[in-house]
Order: structure tokens, then C-alpha cells, then sequence
């Protein structure tokens, strides 16, 4: 007996997949993440030591609203690795940055 069933694509969930730039940065961030607005559920910011830094951010929705764009400011951090995880509520992606 086969263990595997074959599915559609439409009904394959679509991990989290993000995108950043410019990176290395100085003053702001770019994250474009191929999700909408309604299918992430937190976007979390934190330093070389895993901790959580509060991180002013915005997000702008594209056009087709099939993905968001996450408009960060990092003028008050110190140089140093960063990272950021975006989650859709089953799936976390976590991507690293750097702020010069």
C-alpha cells in the first residue's frame, strides 16, 4: 500500500519565503515576504543573542495583495546581525540581516 497521495498544486500550502534588501543596510530595511497581509500572523525582530528587539516597522500590500512588503527602520540599532521571523501561523522563516 502507497503511504504518499498525490495532490493538486492549488492545494499545496506555500512555505514563508522572504526576501531582503538592501542587506547589508544602514538606515532602513526592505523585507518582501510571498504572503498576503491575512496569511501572516507575526513578524518578529531579533539580535545576535536571540532576543527580541522592538523594531518600528510598516507594511505595505502589494497590488494583487498576493504578497506584503515590511519597511523597517534601523537607524537606532547598533552595527551588528540581526535576524527577523515572519510566521504564517504553521510555518516560520527566519532570515538573518545586517545593519552597518
Amino acid at each position: 500500500m502507497n503511504p504518499y497521495r498525490l495532490v493538486k498544486n492549488d492545494q499545496v500550502k506555500k512555505s514563508v519565503n522572504i526576501s531582503i534588501h538592501p542587506n547589508p543596510s544602514v538606515d532602513e530595511l526592505i523585507v518582501e515576504v510571498n504572503h498576503s497581509m491575512e496569511q501572516v500572523s507575526h513578524i518578529h525582530f531579533y539580535d545576535e543573542s536571540n532576543h527580541q528587539i522592538d523594531l518600528p516597522y510598516q507594511i505595505i500590500e502589494s497590488e494583487n495583495r498576493d504578497k506584503i512588503y515590511i519597511q523597517a527602520t534601523l537607524r537606532d540599532l547598533k552595527t551588528g546581525l540581526y535576524y527577523i521571523a515572519v510566521s504564517d501561523g504553521k510555518n516560520i522563516t527566519t532570515s538573518k540581516f545586517f545593519k552597518l
